[in-house]
């Protein structure tokens, strides 16, 4: 089955919302990650209209886990749904252990100094997608919601594409899902949220005059780029020589594990 089919028949809801699923990519075995199991978004404080909310309760999700920080959390609570758990556990934290708010607008409030920007904006996007990958409770939650059976589980942050996008990452690698897979769906953030980044885009236009740089790095922040993601994924393999290794150590999924997660999620 190619993921493309879930590309284009898009679920009903915003497309700022960066809400899809990981169904359909093949695994290394030949199987294929069932649909309807894993669900990713951004924060869902907009599913107020009765047509979104119907959508929603169809998918019958059972738990929701938020990414978020609390202020995030706090600022736009998501929503309660009849039948589903919610779960709020942070998944970014700086070094001196507090809570790091991620929301686009957050990060847009670094635009101050245009001579930085560039590397300012490189240098934070590489350390928080190598670090965000060990040691996160966020990711360690989902993985054990996942293995108690938990699903269908959506899992969100506040734009779903940089802590939402790790966590999809590293259940379609649980899932034997070649990494040329897992970028794409990465970067699939960008379509879905190209209105959105255009939108926003637009309130700078002054400020991006004779600019390209600063330009490049704002739709930077407002969607995703894959060298973020390699970033994650060579920290992984530096630190722990492959995946399994890393499942093992980081979320004690042993082979054993990992073969009774793939027989339960692929087909």
């Amino acid at each position: 089955m190619n993921h493309q089919t879930t590309v284009t028949e898009k679920l009903p809801f915003p497309d700022n919302m960066n809400f899809r699923e990981l169904g359909g990519y093949e695994s290394a075995d030949g199987r294929h990650v069932k649909h309807h199991m894993f669900y990713r978004s951004g924060m869902l404080c907009d599913l107020t209209d009765s047509a979104d909310r119907a959508a929603f309760e169809k998918l019958r999700i059972k738990t929701i886990l938020d990414f978020r920080s609390n202020g995030e959390a706090d600022a736009a609570p998501d929503p309660a749904f009849e039948g589903t758990d919610y779960v709020h556990v942070c998944a970014l934290y700086a070094d001196d252990g507090t809570e790091v708010d991620f929301s686009p607008s957050d990060i847009r409030n670094m635009f101050t100094d245009p001579g930085t920007i560039a590397e300012q904006t490189g240098r934070m996007l590489a350390d928080m997608y190598q670090s965000m990958a060990f040691k996160n409770p966020g990711f360690r939650r989902l993985f054990s919601e996942i293995e108690q059976g938990n699903v269908p589980i959506l899992f969100h942050c506040t734009a779903g594409k940089d802590r939402t996008g790790v966590a999809a990452m590293l259940i379609l690698l649980a899932l034997g899902v070649d990494e040329a897979a897992v970028l794409r769906d990465y970067e699939l953030t960008n379509l879905y949220r190209k209105d959105a980044i255009e939108a926003a885009a637009s309130h700078h236009t002054d400020r991006f005059a004779g600019m390209p740089e600063l330009k490049a790095m704002f739709a930077l922040m407002e969607g995703v780029d894959r060298t973020s993601a390699e970033c994650t994924l060579n920290a992984i393999k530096e630190t722990y020589g492959n995946y399994d290794a890393y499942f093992e150590a980081e979320y004690g999924l042993t082979n054993e594990k990992l073969t009774a997660l793939r027989d339960r999620f692929l087909e």
